[in-house]
């Protein structure tokens, strides 16, 4: 058939046929946010503490760059999902006094754990969570008794975070805090409670980052000791939580969180005054330390003969509320200078009125990391007298002992 040959109504009809088609090719050819490219990771802190117990434990599930298995309107990104942590608690003797005690170490290497993305087209949204069954790691926790005796436990995926966002977002990054009655943990106790923190940083399209990275964190428990009167305790944690965001040579600079959580007690006498007023009275205090995640940067310098990773010399400082509680007072006689005021009442024969506890919380010194060589993977621990007091309720006479701990992998080779 020739062209002159076709008829008006035939070439109409053609028309027709081609014109309904064309916005399904244009629909088939709208871009999918889910098919990225999409590189970062999530990263969950789970903090248990208890009577004479406590657990730490950060599980970080990290994208590796891969393409994705595509199921529908599902992209199913690679990812791995891993876990680092440790614990101590003391055992109860007959006497139900502090026994014997366990220490233990939480690592689980890099296991294949895929994340779901996928779009929302009716509300220009998508969605980023985990569509995989929950996975575990046997012998992933190592316990140590002062007995000698030693001890595995299997480790769970904690649950990924579900985050929803804009489809316009190139830069998904965000955190939560929550306090959970079940967590993870080594012989958890019924009284202890877990307080989860979870960020994100994920990157999609041009500025993904698909290199090899970093990932880990670093963290200093700070224990104070003075018996009776007083005791104190706060773990400082620097967690890296997105990939590199700028290189200077053989240096990279990562975003990362700073966090802290603790608690403290004291308690003692204030005299008698003159003539016994005001009266000899008896306090105790609690309080509790709540730093939640705050935005800083570690540098991981690369070079041929070790790797170092350092923080930024000014330190932070949290708001005035990050510690808070609650200082009480109570008479310890009614001195007889007291009596025959009658309804009058004498203001220095009653207790002190409670005061509220509250101060800010200043960052402790990052460890100095250096390892002797460009391994792929720094860790390490420290110990030693501290060089500062840990907070302004300390007393001079005590000094504080601080022991570190660090885990740092380069991932993505």
């Amino acid at each position: 058939m020739t062209r002159a040959s076709l008829r008006p109504a035939t070439l109409l009809a053609a028309s027709l046929v081609l014109w309904r088609l064309l916005p399904t090719v244009a629909a088939s050819q709208t871009p999918n946010v889910a098919d990225g490219p999409w590189s970062g990771q999530v990263q969950c802190v789970l903090s248990a503490r208890g009577t004479n117990y406590q657990d730490d434990q950060t599980h970080t599930w990290r994208l590796t760059g891969e393409p994705p298995r595509v199921a529908g309107s599902v992209r199913f990104w690679p990812a791995v999902w891993s876990v680092q942590g440790s614990g101590k608690r003391l055992l109860p003797s007959q006497t139900r006094a502090a026994g014997p005690s366990e220490s233990w170490t939480t690592a689980v290497p890099e296991t294949s754990a895929p994340i779901a993305i996928y779009e929302f087209p009716a509300t220009g949204t998508f969605r980023i969570h985990s569509q995989h069954t929950q996975l575990f790691a046997d012998a992933a926790i190592q316990v140590t008794a002062s007995t000698g005796q030693t001890s595995a436990s299997r480790v769970w995926e904690w649950s990924v975070p579900s985050i929803v966002d804009d489809v316009k977002k190139t830069t998904i990054s965000g955190s939560r805090t929550n306090t959970v009655a079940n967590g993870p943990g080594w012989r958890r106790p019924a009284d202890a409670v877990t307080t989860e923190t979870c960020t994100w940083n994920l990157t999609r399209g041009l500025g993904a980052t698909l290199a090899p990275t970093w990932t880990g964190s670093a963290r200093c428990e700070v224990v104070a000791d003075g018996g009776a009167e007083y005791s104190e305790q706060v773990t400082h944690v620097w967690t890296i939580s997105g990939a590199a965001r700028k290189s200077h040579g053989t240096a990279e600079t990562y975003d990362a969180t700073w966090s802290v959580t603790g608690e403290g007690k004291n308690a003692g006498l204030r005299p008698a005054g003159s003539l016994g007023l005001p009266p000899e009275q008896k306090y105790w205090s609690n309080w509790k330390t709540n730093v939640p995640p705050t935005d800083l940067q570690l540098t991981i310098d690369v070079t041929k003969a070790q790797v170092a990773v350092t923080a930024p010399p000014a330190r932070l400082r949290s708001p005035a509320s990050a510690v808070t509680g609650q200082k009480a007072w109570a008479l310890v006689s009614y001195p007889a200078s007291c009596a025959g005021f009658g309804s009058i009442g004498n203001p220095w024969c009653y207790a002190h009125s409670p005061e509220a506890i509250a101060f800010a919380v200043d960052e402790w010194a990052f460890p100095k990391i250096e390892s002797k060589t460009t391994s792929p993977r720094v860790s390490g621990s420290r110990k030693a007298p501290a060089a500062g007091p840990i907070s302004p309720m300390q007393p001079s006479t005590v000094v504080p002992t601080a022991s570190c701990t660090w885990d740092f992998i380069q991932v993505g080779r």
